[in-house]
């Protein structure tokens, strides 16, 4: 999933992407099997996609005739700069000009025809994004529809848009203690060890600390904390890769006053103290002196 979702089958921003047309993936069926992917991924309780644009969940669900794209469902590019500049046109005369400097994207999208009124730049407009979102790309979406039939998914998509939505398109879900505990694995020593007994405190300490911060009761957020172990302060679409993971910084493999993050290997290392404030003291001096945490 994380693949397609970087592919060149689609663009646009990571968490709102829609298909877009490549010849070559074309040729050699690429978006039928991308189809099949997602469907054989959903069946088979894999991570779901969640980088589905609106558009397109809307295309898949009701139909390209029966969606109204907008300027704003068209990627950063050459072709939205067009778009923009003939949109900004205020006399007939400053239309015509657009639509000259722009005549090769006119031509191509097969809009180039002569305009009698500043008006006839409203359903020009509408014309070049229909051609853009629906009928460049129509064949991409055809193929990429039928892949999505395998094992009867897509009708299961049509039947219950509402149960798909959350799986196909990015929500960006609050943080809280509880998705935290899931984000962060603990890599505890075996049961009876000494080691263990100290970290089972620790995990203690650290849940306590994420109550605290959920709960506005520490000047570290849980998007902070997040941050300062990640590098991002939201969980993207596919998850994090690597999965986080929780360690502890025990004194014989060099201690530590306060927490260390790999941001590489998605690690955080929280320190070893004897009592709940002094790790919940030292958790916050070491992720708001972290930098831009906290400081001009």
């Amino acid at each position: 999933m994380d693949a397609l979702q970087n592919s060149t089958l689609f663009e646009g921003p990571t968490t709102s992407r829609i298909l877009t047309l490549n010849s070559h993936a074309i040729q050699r069926d690429k978006y039928y099997l991308a189809g099949v992917m997602v469907a054989i991924d959903l069946v088979h309780g894999g991570p779901p996609p969640m980088f589905f644009s609106k558009l397109l969940f809307d295309m898949l669900v009701f139909g390209p005739e029966n969606v109204h794209p907008t300027i704003e469902d068209i990627p950063e590019s050459e072709f939205k700069q067009s778009l923009n500049s003939i949109l900004q046109a205020d006399t007939l005369k400053n239309l015509r000009s657009s639509m000259e400097a722009n005549s090769s994207t006119l031509t191509l999208a097969g809009c180039f025809h002569h305009v009698r009124s500043i008006e006839d730049k409203v359903p020009l407009i509408r014309d070049m994004i229909k051609w853009y979102c629906l009928e460049r790309t129509r064949t991409a979406f055809d193929r990429f529809k039928s892949g999505l039939q395998t094992l009867g998914v897509l009708a299961t998509i049509q039947s219950y848009p509402e149960s798909f939505r959350d799986c196909l398109m990015f929500t960006n879900i609050k943080l809280t203690a509880i998705s935290m505990e899931d984000i962060f694995r603990p890599c505890v020593s075996p049961t009876g060890s000494n080691r263990r007994t100290v970290e089972d405190r620790l995990v203690g300490y650290w849940r306590d600390f994420l109550q605290d911060a959920e709960e506005g009761a520490t000047v570290v957020t849980l998007e902070h904390l997040l941050i300062f172990a990640t590098g991002t302060n939201r969980v993207p679409p596919l998850g994090l890769s690597p999965s986080p993971v929780l360690s502890f910084l025990h004194e014989e493999e060099g201690g530590g006053k306060f927490p260390i993050a790999n941001t590489c290997g998605n690690e955080l290392k929280i320190p070893i103290h004897p009592s709940f404030e002094m790790f919940k003291e030292n958790m916050e001096f070491g992720i708001l002196n972290a930098p831009n945490f906290g400081r001009a």
